[in-house]
């Protein structure tokens, strides 16, 4: 019986080899896009279209963004805060304010004011549909499903 799935095994694992031989070795099996085997045509002669200076103008000063400058990271980051800080109360956490937060979070808080309250709210509101989901769910299904039968349809004018 071992013997028997032993040799089974062997010939299934020369079976692939030799299949994935014959493929790599014709040149019908050439998958690129190119007319040429071995993909000779893949390469593009660049030096005929290179220009000295952009063909388009600069309106600003080109800035990489900041870690906080990600929704997602910023929130991670004031989730550790309020974890770590304030024991977990939101509640305190917001009225301790911006004053309180890291330096890195303060500085963002204080360019975009009105981001602070946005957290906050948008919490209150994730609560609140999480509430309600029970009450909700179907419609907020039937609303998704009708949503994507729209998108995938052909007549995109309604």
């Amino acid at each position: 019986m071992k013997y028997s799935g032993l040799a089974s095994g062997v010939v299934a694992l020369t079976g692939i080899a030799s299949a994935g031989y014959m493929a790599g070795a014709s040149k019908d099996g050439n998958t690129g896009l190119g007319r040429t085997p071995y993909g000779k045509d893949q390469f593009f002669n660049r030096k005929p279209f290179l220009i000295e200076q952009p063909n388009y103008e600069q309106v600003g000063k080109t800035e990489r963004i900041q870690f906080v400058d990600h929704l997602f990271r910023r929130n991670g980051e004031m989730f550790r805060y309020i974890r770590r800080e304030a024991g977990g109360d939101f509640t305190l956490a917001r009225e301790r304010g911006i004053d309180a937060l890291p330096d890195r979070l303060k500085e963002y808080y204080t360019a975009h004011p009105g981001a602070f309250d946005e957290f906050f709210l948008a919490r209150e509101k994730a609560r609140e549909q999480r509430a309600n989901w029970a009450q909700y769910q179907s419609k907020y299904l039937l609303a998704f499903f009708a949503g994507h039968q729209r998108g995938c349809s052909n007549d995109l004018n309604g």
